[in-house]
């Protein structure tokens, strides 16, 4: 007899994903695991808390905090990698190099959850080995119900783990207050009007042509239009990260793209268009279940 032993929510992914339409792409899901197997004389299959532990490692070494696009895409060195992708119906190009880590290739034509997940199971069942029949992997994305989705790409530098890689991403939503009133008008001109849907996050002092990109701005913040492109590049301690991107895919920031520092801003912008004696509330999320809250009152 074989048992299927499930753990829903067993780790969360935060990756980017190169979309043949859209580019660069955020994304979160949580990690759903069943193991297929028979279980052993006192019928137990597989401790939890080693499972928990072993999908969890595994996940995090191999696709977490990374560009995910398919294998053979990028020009491959020892610890290097360095890609030059075209996509969309204006044949954008995105332009990204860094240390070897930083990217997760998978074995398909295009990236979708279900390769995604397709991969996992693969690489699951090559860890495991012989102790299961097999391994199953389910990759969700959070329920936001009517929620705008806002699909967010950064990279920080001074981060000292995973975090500083330049292309990782998320998909939430983002809430907000004003005088303690939910507004769900505002929540929608935030993520669908004024940041697009689908954006890279960058703060301006790691922008190579900063002084191009500045005069094209209205202000110290935005998305440049008026310039063609948008150059990233910063020293993390992985290694050198590089990028350009059609200027139309990037949000300047004049300071680090933390999720404290995005819901502060948020916050800001907020108040700028309902009025200074408004009470702001503004809860961002970075990925799933985590993220900051900025008040202004």
């Amino acid at each position: 007899m074989s048992i299927s032993l499930f753990c829903d929510h067993i780790s969360v992914l935060d990756i980017a994903y190169f979309d043949k339409t859209k580019g660069l792409v955020g994304a979160s899901y949580q990690v759903n695991v069943e193991f297929v197997g028979k279980p052993d004389e006192e019928g137990i299959l597989i401790d939890f808390s080693l499972a928990k532990k072993a999908v969890k490692n595994i996940i995090d070494e191999i696709c977490d905090h990374r560009f995910v696009l398919p294998k053979g895409m990028a020009k491959l060195t020892e610890d290097r990698f360095q890609l030059e992708l075209s996509y969309g119906a204006k044949s954008q190009q995105l332009y990204y190099e860094g240390p070897r880590q930083a990217i997760c290739e998978i074995p398909s034509q295009y990236v979708s959850t279900n390769h995604i997940a397709s991969y996992l199971e693969q690489e699951m069942s090559n860890h495991f080995g012989e102790q299961f029949e097999q391994v199953k992997i389910q990759l969700e994305e959070a329920n936001l119900g009517t929620k705008p989705i806002l699909n967010y790409t950064h990279g920080l530098k001074q981060h000292y783990g995973n975090c500083q890689r330049l292309f990782h991403g998320h998909h939430n939503s983002v809430d907000i207050w004003v005088n303690e009133e939910s507004r769900s008008d505002l929540e929608s001109w935030l993520v669908r009007d004024h940041l697009k849907g689908n954006i890279h996050f960058c703060f301006v002092e790691n922008i190579v042509n900063k002084e191009q990109v500045l005069d094209s701005l209205e202000g110290e913040y935005g998305i440049p239009n008026k310039c063609p492109f948008v150059e990233i590049k910063y020293q993390g301690n992985q290694g050198m990260f590089r990028s350009i991107l059609p200027s139309e895919e990037v949000y300047v920031l004049p300071i680090e793209s933390t999720v404290e520092n995005l819901s502060s801003h948020f916050a800001k912008v907020i108040q700028s268009k309902t009025g200074p004696k408004d009470r702001i509330k503004v809860k961002a999320y970075e990925g799933i279940n985590k993220g900051a809250i900025s008040y202004i009152s």
